[in-house]
């Protein structure tokens, strides 16, 4: 029930990102390690995460990071893409229940 997730190289985010305390586990991918990216003195709290050491079945995408794209403008092949509604879509975006 959870949108795609694009996990991309580290030298392709533009953005400083800085490490979290904040960690989480996924029985599929193992420890995920989350990432603040920072411009100036703006930071966004966890917006990204990576895993270092994922478990065998998700091993490609150890040291790549992905974002929230409930919360970030995410373009595919020139294409704007819609906001996906989950528990981390920020709450002045959801809907209200019909």
């Amino acid at each position: 029930m959870l949108p795609p997730r694009y996990y991309l190289p580290r030298e392709d985010v533009l953005a400083e990102l800085r490490p979290s305390s904040t960690q989480s586990y996924c029985a599929y991918k193992g420890k995920a390690s989350y990432w603040s990216p920072a411009n100036g003195s703006h930071v966004v709290d966890d917006l990204a995460w990576s895993y270092a050491a994922p478990l065998h079945d998700a091993a490609n995408i150890g040291g790549l990071v992905a974002f929230f794209d409930e919360r970030v403008d995410l373009i595919l092949d020139g294409v704007p893409q819609d906001r996906p509604q989950t528990p981390w879509s920020p709450q002045a975006r959801q809907k209200p229940p019909e």
